[in-house]
């Protein structure tokens, strides 16, 4: 839950930025020395911010570790595993039976 809190948090952050830098960009004094009308599509901007973090998330993952902690992970679990496959072939005989 501290994880989710802390992304949208971040994303909040991001969106309050960037709403005050869009607020400044229209302002009459910024248009004239720009001469320009400038606009921001939202969206978009949510989008990338929510990118920006998931891609921010995933780069703390230690991949090089993953397939080691998959296999114990499954060493450990064998045996639910092998009573899963019984309980599977009981109920394939009771079904087609």
């Amino acid at each position: 839950m501290k994880s989710v809190l802390g992304f949208f948090s971040a994303l909040a952050l991001g969106l309050i930025v960037a709403i005050v830098v869009a607020t400044s960009l229209t302002s009459p004094v910024v248009q004239q020395s720009v001469g320009a009308n400038l606009h921001i599509d939202y969206r978009s901007l949510m989008l990338g911010l929510a990118l920006g973090l998931i891609i921010a998330t995933l780069a703390r993952i230690g991949w090089a570790d993953l397939p080691r902690r998959f296999a114990n992970w499954l060493a450990v679990n064998r045996f639910n595993f092998a009573v899963f496959g019984v309980g599977l072939i009981c109920t394939a005989v009771i079904v087609l039976y």
